[in-house]
């Protein structure tokens, strides 16, 4: 069984009653972790476990030098990533890294986007090398995109750990979690990287199919392809109570 969740690019501080309605009570929150947007990290959580979440995932931007940008330009970006996820984890005492001590951290690659090879090697480094807090290494170089469009999404090397897949998105699933229609798959690598998590639904898509619904994205934590470490759920921070 997998897991329902919302993913947005404010603060989680920003959830209105009205999109948990909507959309219903989500296991999991995915947000982005640049810069400026990190600052409050007790208030969105509490927000966050009062709506019913328990688990937390994180994504850096994308930025227009992410399609030409070199090793250096990647690894600078996944180094303050990493910061980031750490500075976070230290500021909210009841939040977890993952039962097996893993974080995936997600770059974001926009269907209309494509990643450098060098740009995403020198992010790769950067996130599977950090040392975190007691000398461990827990997290892995995972990429949301559309594994249907222009490679190298899916052949990038080194490999993501995973994939957060884009697309497809269809009008009719605008709907309560549950409700979607049946037979949905999201595109996939073919297996490698494995697929782990589907953004079934963004506000866009619902707007211009004459369903305009709050802004925030829907997604399925699930195992659409065998993978070792589990879904996106499974590699998560884990929020144990109220902050």
């Amino acid at each position: 069984m997998g897991s329902y969740g919302l993913d947005t690019n404010n603060q989680l501080t920003s959830i209105s009653t009205t999109q948990i309605r909507f959309w219903g009570v989500p296991n999991f929150f995915v947000r982005y972790g640049n810069d400026g947007n990190m600052s409050n990290p007790n208030a969105e959580l509490r927000n966050a476990f009062a709506w019913g979440a328990r688990y937390l995932g994180l994504v850096w931007p994308s930025y227009d030098i992410q399609t030409t940008g070199d090793y250096s330009t990647g690894y600078n970006h996944g180094t303050m990533f990493c910061n980031n996820a750490l500075w976070f984890w230290e500021q909210v005492s009841p939040l977890w890294l993952s039962a097996q001590g893993s974080l995936y951290l997600y770059l974001d690659q926009e269907p209309s986007q494509t990643t450098s090879p060098s740009y995403w090697h020198g992010y790769a480094d950067a996130v599977n090398g950090f040392k975190w807090s007691g000398g461990s290494y827990p997290l892995w170089a995972t990429l949301y995109c559309s594994p249907a469009a222009p490679q190298p999404n899916c052949t990038l090397s080194p490999a993501p750990q995973a994939i957060w897949s884009s697309e497809p998105e269809y009008c009719g699933w605008c709907k309560h979690f549950g409700q979607e229609p049946s037979g949905g798959r999201p595109d996939t690598c073919g297996g490698h990287p494995p697929v782990i998590a589907w953004q079934y639904q963004i506000d866009g898509v619902c707007i211009k199919c004459n369903s305009y619904k709050p802004p925030v994205d829907a997604n399925y934590s699930g195992l659409y392809d065998n993978s070792a470490m589990g879904d996106a759920v499974a590699n998560m921070y884990v929020l144990v109570r109220s902050p």
